[in-house]
């Protein structure tokens, strides 16, 4: 006795493959993307850091080279690189601490 439902059965295994293949790549895409957004997220983050890097090494050098700067010079060259220190502060913890898990 022949069973006529094996092309039947055999469609039907090649189509449910394809369905479970076909789910993990979409899984996969959908990570890659959220896996992208953090990428430029980091990038943008740490673009906007080394800005402030700069600037703060800009300050320290011209704090370090002029003897012709007050005390009150001198205060505002620390002060601004308190705030830039702070600014570091708020781009870490906002951007790169609201990473999913």
């Amino acid at each position: 006795m022949r069973n006529n439902n094996i092309p039947a059965l055999s469609l039907y295994n090649a189509c449910n493959a394809y369905n479970v293949t076909q789910a993990g790549i979409e899984k996969a895409l959908q990570k890659l993307s959220t896996d992208l957004q953090i990428s430029y997220a980091a990038y943008d983050a740490l673009t906007e850091i080394h800005s402030m890097l700069q600037r703060m090494h800009r300050l320290a050098v011209q704090a370090a080279a002029n003897d012709a700067l007050t005390s009150q010079d001198r205060e505002c060259i620390q002060l601004e690189i308190d705030k830039l220190k702070e600014g570091i502060d708020l781009v870490a913890r906002a951007r790169l601490d609201k990473r999913p898990c």
